[in-house]
C-alpha cells in the first residue's frame, strides 16, 4: 500500500512538471502603446512564441501590432541575445532587428530592441521597441 501511494506521488509530480514552462521557451503576450496614422495613441496587441531549436538556439516569432519578425536567437543567463538580424530584403532596402530579451521572475518577458532599415549601407530609418510580456 505504501508503495503505492509514493508511486502515485511520484506519477502526480512528474505530469505537474512536464506541465512547466522553461525559461524562455513558450508562448508569450502583452500591449504596446503606439501612435497610429491619425496622431492617436492607441494600445497594440503583441506576443511572442520562442521554441528551442539546440543548443542555446532559439527561433523566436514576434508580432507587434500585427507585423510578424521571425528570426534566431541565442540564449545566454536567460536572455535572448540578437544582433543585426536580417530579417528581410528587396533589391535595395534591407531590414534588420537588435536587441535583447530578459525573464524576469519566470513571470515577464521584457523585449529591448531596434527595428531598422538600410539602403546602399545608409540607415533609413530605426525604430526602437521596449515589451513587456507575459505567459499566456
Amino acid at each position: 500500500m505504501r508503495g503505492l501511494i509514493i508511486v502515485a506521488l511520484v506519477i502526480g509530480i512528474c505530469t505537474a512538471c512536464s506541465d512547466l514552462e522553461e525559461g524562455l521557451i513558450g508562448e508569450w503576450e502583452g500591449e504596446i502603446e503606439r501612435i497610429n496614422s491619425e496622431g492617436d495613441l492607441i494600445e497594440a496587441s503583441t506576443s511572442c512564441v520562442i521554441k528551442s531549436i539546440s543548443g542555446t538556439e532559439r527561433n523566436v516569432v514576434l508580432i507587434v501590432a500585427g507585423t510578424n519578425y521571425s528570426f534566431i536567437a541565442h540564449e545566454e543567463m536567460n536572455a535572448l541575445i540578437y544582433k543585426d538580424i536580417p530579417l528581410g530584403s528587396d533589391s535595395i532596402v534591407r531590414l534588420y532587428i537588435s536587441g535583447m530579451a530578459e525573464l524576469m521572475n519566470d513571470t515577464l518577458l521584457h523585449f529591448d530592441h531596434q527595428v531598422y532599415a538600410t539602403k546602399n549601407n545608409a540607415l533609413l530609418y530605426s525604430d526602437k521597441f521596449i515589451l513587456d510580456m507575459t505567459r499566456k
